[in-house]
């Protein structure tokens, strides 16, 4: 049966590989740091424009909300008027003999 054999060696060798995946792993952190203000910038714009869109629906209801309330007086007070009409002409009426 044959022993092992142990050999001592010095292995010398280029690396190639390990400054290309450093140049890419640091273009990879510059494209994420980049894409990662953009969708700050993306997000503060979008908040802002969403912001300035509501308030104005919401004057908006406001202002339609005041427009019936006031079209609904108008009509109530104009209602109120046809109806003092009416009840004078009732009352007339009956002086001048027409049924």
């Amino acid at each position: 049966m044959p022993k092992n054999t142990k050999i001592k060696t010095t292995f010398t060798a280029v690396d190639k590989s390990s400054r290309v995946i450093k140049g890419l792993q640091g273009k990879m952190m510059r494209m994420t740091a980049s894409a990662s203000m953009g969708m700050r910038k993306l997000n503060r714009v979008m908040g802002k424009a969403t912001s300035t869109v509501t308030a104005g629906l919401k004057t908006g209801f406001y202002a339609m909300a005041g427009a019936a309330t006031a079209a609904g007086g108008a009509v109530w007070a104009l209602m109120k008027q046809f109806s003092k009409v009416e009840d004078a002409e009732a009352a007339f009426t009956p002086l001048l003999g027409i049924s």
